[in-house]
């Protein structure tokens, strides 16, 4: 089986779309939705996740919305890379490896398709060097395996969902995704 060089584990795909602009989300979402399209095999067994902020805050160095796509095949990775240069559209799409070091990962060791944008801040990312996960970031994929999404103290750290089903085709999320979550969430104050 193929493998991706050491130290490298994974990739992300950072889609950038500024959310107060309606054609711009709306582009954003559509891609979303054709993502669940294309790669509905890729998604089933794991290989590649999609995963959306709770709201549209702007977290970490990045300096608009984005959702991300995180693929640990190195098949699926360059399929999906592919796809993404011919289906981007007007967004931008930061590509970088999780190699264990965010600041390179997002910097020099980073790949864009599309406009290239500017990060905040990225020299805070050597803070985190060695360090998974960075706070303000979604859940790696051990944390997944782990539980993540099961346990209602990490939700409370972390502002993220991961997509499992496509959701409605006009948003981002589920209703049913941001109820369940409100829901383990008051379940978890009660206590």
């Amino acid at each position: 089986m193929a493998a991706f060089f050491a130290p490298i584990e994974s990739y992300d795909f950072h889609i950038y779309y500024y959310a107060n602009y309606p054609p711009s989300r709306l582009e954003a979402i559509q891609l979303k939705n054709k993502i669940f399209e294309d790669f509905a095999e890729e998604i089933e067994k794991d290989d590649l996740f999609i995963k959306v902020l709770r709201d549209e805050t702007v977290t970490g160095p990045h300096i608009v919305a984005y959702f991300e796509v995180d693929i640990s095949d190195p098949a699926s990775f360059l399929k999906f890379f592919s796809w993404a240069q011919l289906n981007h559209g007007s967004l931008s799409i930061l590509v970088h490896p999780n190699s264990g070091n965010p600041f390179k990962d997002h910097t020099i060791n980073a790949a864009w398709i599309g406009e290239k944008l500017p990060l905040k801040n990225p020299e805070d990312l050597k803070a985190y060097i060695g360090k998974s996960p960075v706070p303000w970031g979604y859940p790696n994929r051990q944390d997944i395996k782990d539980g993540f999404y099961d346990k209602p103290e990490l939700y409370l750290k972390r502002p993220v969902y991961r997509l499992l089903r496509k959701g409605p085709i006009d948003e981002f999320w589920s209703r049913e995704l941001i109820d369940s979550y409100k829901e383990l969430l008051k379940d978890y104050k009660s206590e």
